[in-house]
């Protein structure tokens, strides 16, 4: 599916997802794998994460080389499908 929707992004670029979720067992997991299934040349060191001051939270930035918005609105919808997942930026 391709959209015929104007971007202001000139492809490729480079791309931050900011993914927030409650601090659970398969959270990170769950999202890195998200992203990495649309970026599969995502590389380890691409992946930072912190944790909330009271540990309830843990939010996630994952740089990737992004070559379409397709790409980016595919891993959005993965990532908010799920509901470990509190937000998707």
């Amino acid at each position: 599916m391709t959209s015929d929707r104007p971007t202001l992004m000139t492809f490729p670029c480079e791309y931050r997802f900011k993914i927030i979720g409650k601090n659970h067992i398969d959270f990170e997991a769950f999202a890195v794998g998200a992203v990495r299934q649309h970026f599969p040349k995502m590389s380890e060191a691409a992946v930072t994460s912190k944790e909330s001051s009271n540990g309830q939270y843990i939010s996630l930035t994952i740089v990737v080389q992004a070559d379409s918005q397709e790409a980016i609105d595919n891993a959005y919808r993965m990532l908010t499908a799920s509901e470990l997942v509190l937000v998707a930026l």
